[in-house]
């Protein structure tokens, strides 16, 4: 006997659909079915519609929502599969079957959901047929396991939903992804084009826009744990983007045509983070129609976005605000003592030799910084970021990276130095985040604490305080890196290295790691994020970009002034300083087998579920092989640090004493560059550079052939816990 079938329909004010669903309900192929109307207090005559066609109506005396209307029409059902069903929504005539076929299939399935078709149910306006075909196609490239739900058509069987328990009725806007995550716990998750069904959208902008923004208001404020969308995160930053791109408009009238460098990247980036929604609509419905698609389309992102960011900076004031003061408090202070350490040592505050000594030491802080903000300035100009050099440092990173430093070309060195620092140490903050959750802290409120003891524990290491003294990049590009691999859903993963290696070529690196651990989809993602910087370099910069791609790339002598000792803690700079004279390609060969054995021991550690360590080691590797690696640029030091004090709390004995020593190794650096700076010994760079970048390298040997032998004897034992759900 077929299982009874009970479709609950929330109905809320939908007279003017509720006949055109109910007959798609009852023109179903598959039998025995029961319709239950959950009239949510409508004020329309949609509850004596529902109840002249025959179906259950069980009336809410006030407005409570779409999950009060679905947990009550649950109460109230008799059936082994519960489908929920939107009002406004016409199911096709197997959807029911579909659905019934997948749960008796698949006893592990927890939900099946469907998809909407490509057109509106009764309008066939412009903005109809744009929402038509967008959620068609942010609905269909989900098909398969999803972390969500689509509660407009999903089945579940009942038992199921009495053991998750019911929706959410404080949500009014988040209840289904809520539910989904919720669900997705125990079961899994599907979508299938089996199930399908037409919307009734939206017919004008003056209704779809303010529903859209209130709608992403309430989401943003009452977010919680699983409440995301499946599968959003390209599109949140697509609107994030474009909610920049729109604030940064007034630039040109401010700074002249070159303000317009910075909407027009952001716009153009906010398209490729959603390229697959205009390449689909245009495949189906031609160029014309595209455009027309693509213009609206923007509205909403905007309106979505700017919703979004209102709602979230409620929720931050009304919830939290004390945290995020908490988190920012660091940040702040750092960059107001390093802003004033600065202004002291170049001579503001003082006008003795001393002084002066100090200020021509310190002459080249910040020095990444300033170039940087010189080859921005270089860029609003209309001309070239590699026709300059600061103290004899040339700017080295890609055209991209250029156009992201455009903006602080329009401020002065001091405010730049301030708000960048401060912004380091926020990354550095979302470093030590994602690791502790890596290494086993899933709790929240332990989590924040220790991440404020580990940004304090990581400041005085020798790598942060100079990326910090320096201004450089190192921090955001490790953020980049481990959020891609341990935060981003993998439908996106690979974009964010993409991304950093635009800025900085060394993240590549993960590019033959990701092959060699068979995630073939990230790394093909991230060698296209990355073509797409180059080309976005090329669309708006093309004679830099010639000049950046077509050879001075793979100069690693433009890194320093002429005549400069080629310091550095990779294999290139230990062969340049301790075997001068030697075989020049001999590095290179060198670098190719250290390479090929950093990864492999990286790949290993991956298959045996060591992640963390597994992308330390990669990240490792790439700084031992990379032409050109400072001190500062070992910021992996951190996550190592961290894998470290994870041992000491599951109690391995020795880990303490390695933690101190390696602790000690990177901050060994700090009390000699001060003595150096400061002139308490007549010393060179050399005598205190090269040793502490020998030991660099030295140390990042010993870690792989570390790893190595750990991975050799533990078996089957684990270095770390499993990582919390969600992330990874």
């Amino acid at each position: 006997m077929e299982p009874l079938v009970s479709v609950i329909v929330p109905c809320y004010n939908r007279s003017e659909t509720i006949e055109l669903c109910l007959r798609s309900v009852i023109g179903q192929t598959y039998a025995p079915v029961e319709i239950i109307v959950v009239d949510d207090c409508s004020t329309d005559d949609s509850g004596v519609i529902a109840e002249s066609m025959g179906a259950t109506v069980l009336r809410l005396p006030i407005n409570q929502g779409p999950s009060a209307a679905r947990n009550l029409g649950a109460d109230h059902a008799r059936g082994d599969i519960l489908f929920f069903l939107d009002a406004d929504v016409a199911l096709e005539p197997g959807s029911v079957a579909a659905a019934v076929a997948a749960l008796r299939s698949s006893p592990g399935l927890g939900a099946i959901c469907g998809v909407l078709r490509p057109e509106s149910l009764r309008s066939r306006t412009l903005v109809a047929q744009y929402r038509a075909l967008q959620m068609y196609h942010w609905w269909l490239v989900q098909e398969g396991p999803i972390t969500g739900l689509h509660t407009a058509l999903c089945a579940m069987r009942a038992d199921v939903f009495r053991e998750i328990g019911p929706f959410d009725p404080a949500l009014r806007h988040t209840e289904a992804p809520e539910y989904g995550w919720r669900l997705s716990q125990r079961y899994e998750v599907r979508s299938t084009a089996a199930i399908a069904g037409v919307h009734d959208h939206d017919s004008t902008l003056r209704v779809l826009l303010p529903k859209v923004f209130q709608r992403a208001y309430t989401s943003a404020f009452e977010w919680r744990a699983g409440g995301g969308p499946s599968g959003s995160l390209a599109r949140v930053l697509a609107g994030g983007l474009i909610l920049a791109a729109a604030s940064s408009l007034p630039l040109p009238l401010l700074t002249g045509a070159a303000g317009a460098v910075v909407p027009a990247v952001l716009l153009a980036a906010a398209v490729v983070f959603d390229s697959g929604t205009y390449r689909r609509v245009v495949a189906s419905r031609g160029l014309g129609f595209g455009l027309r698609f693509a213009a609206v389309h923007l509205l909403y992102q905007l309106t979505t976005a700017t919703g979004g960011a209102i709602g979230t900076a409620r929720r931050l004031v009304a919830r939290g605000a004390w945290r995020v003061a908490a988190m920012l408090l660091p940040a702040a202070i750092t960059a107001t003592v390093l802003l004033l350490v600065l202004t002291w040592a170049r001579g503001d505050l003082a006008d003795t030799q001393a002084v002066a000594d100090v200020q021509q030491r310190f002459a080249g802080f910040p020095g990444d910084l300033s170039i940087y903000r010189e080859a921005g300035a270089r860029v609003l100009a209309g001309g070239s970021p590699y026709d300059f050099a600061h103290s004899g440092y040339p700017f080295v990173y890609p055209p991209f990276a250029a156009l992201l430093m455009a903006p602080l070309g329009w401020l002065g060195l001091d405010t730049v130095y301030w708000f960048w620092t401060a912004m380091s140490v926020l990354c550095l903050q979302g470093v030590v985040w994602l690791t502790l959750d890596r290494v086993g802290v899933h709790e929240p409120a332990r989590r924040r604490k220790l991440v404020l003891a580990g940004t304090l524990a990581a400041l005085p290491l020798s790598p942060v305080i100079g990326t910090l003294l320096l201004g450089n990049v190192n921090v955001l590009l490790v953020l980049l890196v481990l959020a891609d691999l341990l935060w981003t859903p993998r439908r996106y993963r690979g974009v964010l290295i993409g991304i950093a290696a635009g800025i900085k070529l060394t993240p590549l690196i993960f590019v033959p790691y990701l092959l060699l651990t068979g995630r073939i989809r990230a790394a093909v993602i991230a060698s296209l994020s990355f073509l797409g910087t180059v080309g976005l370099g090329f669309l708006l910069l093309p004679a830099p970009s010639l000049s950046f791609w077509g050879g001075a790339f793979v100069d690693s002598d433009r890194t320093r002034p002429p005549g400069e000792e080629a310091y550095g803690s990779s294999v290139r700079g230990v062969w340049v300083n301790v075997l001068p004279g030697s075989w020049e390609p001999g590095w290179i060969v060198a670098s190719v087998a250290v390479a090929a054995m950093g990864l492999a021991v990286a790949v290993w550690a991956s298959r045996r579920g060591e992640e963390l360590l597994a992308i330390v080691l990669c990240g490792v590797t790439g700084l031992l092989v990379s032409p050109v690696t400072w001190y500062t640029h070992w910021i992996w030091c951190v996550p190592v640090l961290a894998l470290v004090a994870a041992l000491v709390r599951r109690g391995w004995r020795p880990a303490r004493a390695l933690f101190a020593a390696l602790w000690l190794v990177f901050a060994i650096p700090l009390p000699w560059w001060t003595v150096w700076v400061l002139g308490w010994v007549d010393m060179s760079p050399r005598d205190w550079v090269l040793p502490t970048e020998l030991l660099y390298l030295v140390m990042g040997a010993a870690l792989l052939v570390l790893a190595t032998a750990w991975l050799r004897r533990a078996g089957s034992a684990r270095l770390l816990p499993e990582a919390s759900k969600g992330v990874g």
